[in-house]
């Protein structure tokens, strides 16, 4: 069921991944489906408030400082949305049914989540803004923070050192692997915001959630079998 050891940081790891949503496409439809409508629903919101002028009887320091709290809104959501199809992700590699409620129930906890995911994001984008480099190896060695949030019950200093001693041995790959995965997700972003209808349709349905299910799958290949802080 599980790919072997060799697959380790393998781009073939997409295939398992289109696999394991050809078995229950349905079901990743409305997990995708839902994922990207509140998301889309939110941005909505903020482009209809940005157009709007600004209200005469607020600062606008603390306008657009609401406007900045909803932007980390989404993304906190889209961090919460991809640790949750990870999560459906290592359900079926269980042989488990997909319960579309687990999108919202991270195992290790919505705040943990929320800030692990959020230092994730700041530590790698200071890395990237220090001669590029750095920023790679971050992503590289962080490879397995989703799958870790989706399944273990675990701080996020425990979460973030677990990632970055698993992948450490094989930074290389591990670094190649990220910019693979980069490239899934810019390709799915251009896919969403598409004039096209059947290519945002493609992007939300089949392309959104692509990366969680290989990160779940490449999770799986070093630890092939669940911990006891998954059920809860």
């Amino acid at each position: 069921m599980y790919p072997p050891p060799s697959t380790h940081l393998n781009i073939g790891l997409a295939t398992h991944a289109w696999a394991l949503y050809r078995k229950y496409p349905w079901q990743w439809i409305a997990a995708a489906s839902i994922a990207c409508g509140i998301q889309a629903a939110l941005w909505l919101l903020i482009v209809r408030l940005v157009e709007r002028p600004e209200p005469e009887s607020t600062s606008p320091a603390l306008y657009y400082l609401f406007i900045m709290g909803l932007l980390a809104l989404i993304s906190g959501c889209n961090n919460l949305f991809q640790v949750g199809l990870c999560r459906l992700a290592l359900d079926q590699l269980a042989g488990e049914p997909l319960r579309l409620g687990r999108l919202f129930k991270p195992t290790a906890g919505i705040g943990v989540t929320l800030v692990t995911s959020f230092v994730v994001a700041l530590v790698t984008q200071l890395g990237y803004g220090m001669f590029y480099i750095p920023g790679l190896v971050l992503q590289g060695v962080f490879l397995l923070v989703t799958p870790i949030l989706a399944e273990r019950k675990l701080g996020m200093q425990a979460t973030l050192k677990l990632s970055v001693e698993t992948l450490q041995p094989e930074l290389i790959n591990a670094i190649l692997f990220a910019m693979f995965l980069d490239f899934l997700t810019g390709f799915a972003g251009s896919a969403m915001s598409s004039p096209v209808w059947p290519l945002t349709l493609a992007g939300v349905i089949v392309i959104y959630p692509l990366v969680p299910q290989i990160q779940a799958l490449l999770y799986r290949s070093y630890f092939p079998y669940r911990t006891y802080e998954y059920r809860g």
